[in-house]
Order: structure tokens, then sequence, then C-alpha cells
């Protein structure tokens, strides 16, 4: 019995190991600019889109970009949101329904087609400068 304790603690030290390994091999990370020369917002809030891409919001801007695995970046505009005034993403999600859900600082919930179309949903007045936003399980 006490063999085979033995060989299960060692086979489990052998698989904790191996994956301490892998886990410590050296990761490579690439920086990519946004925002053109000189110009070049933190995005506050990224998320994994339904395309494979990734999608961010920026500070500032009136727009949200969206970035390719190789690096590509485009920038789709926002259209103005409540009283006729610019409209900046603050938070984005990617939603179940195949869109991107995002928030505004101007009392707006905004969706977005991966193709870049954009609706906004004028939440109730008072409310300004959302923040975050989630998927629920409805």
């Amino acid at each position: 019995m006490a063999s085979a304790v033995a060989r299960h603690c060692a086979c489990l030290v052998a698989l904790v190991l191996a994956l301490c390994c892998t886990l410590a091999r050296a990761q490579t990370i690439t920086e990519f600019a946004i925002g053109g020369a000189g110009n070049s917002p933190s995005p506050p809030n990224i998320a994994l889109g339904p395309d494979g891409n990734l999608w961010f919001t920026m500070n500032g801007r009136t727009n949200i970009g969206r970035i390719t695995p190789a690096g590509v970046v485009t920038e789709f505009p926002l259209p103005n949101g409540t009283g006729g005034s610019s409209t900046t993403g603050n938070f984005i999600v990617a939603g179940p329904d195949g869109n991107l859900w995002f928030t505004t600082g101007n009392n707006n919930i905004g969706r977005m087609t991966v193709a870049g179309a954009v609706t906004l949903f004028e939440i109730t007045p008072g409310f300004s400068a959302l923040r975050g936003i989630a998927v629920g399980a409805d």
C-alpha cells in the first residue's frame, strides 16, 4: 500500500513539475501602436470579440478600435449620442448575440457589429459617464 501511495505521489509531483516548467517558459509579448504618431490613447478596456479580434475603447476618442492578431488596427467612429453630444466609449464587452456592447459618457449604451455598425440606446436621463458593462445569464 505504501509503495502505491509513493508511486501516486511521484506521478503527481512529476505532473506538477511539468506544468510549472510549461508555465515558466518565456512568453513573447508584442506591442502595437494605436492612435497615430504622438497620439496614443490608453485603452481603458479591451475585449475579445466574437470574430477573434481584440476590440477596445480609447480615452478621449470618439471611436472604438479593433486590432487583429496580425496587428492591423482599425478605428470605427461613433455617432453623436444623447443631445447631439460626441460619444466616447468607456468599457466594452462581447455579447452572446455576436455583437460588442459598450458604455458611453453621455447616457448611452451602444451595440456594435463586427462590421462596425453602431446603435446607441439612451438610458434614463441623469445618469452620465457610465462605466462597466457585463454579460448576464439572460
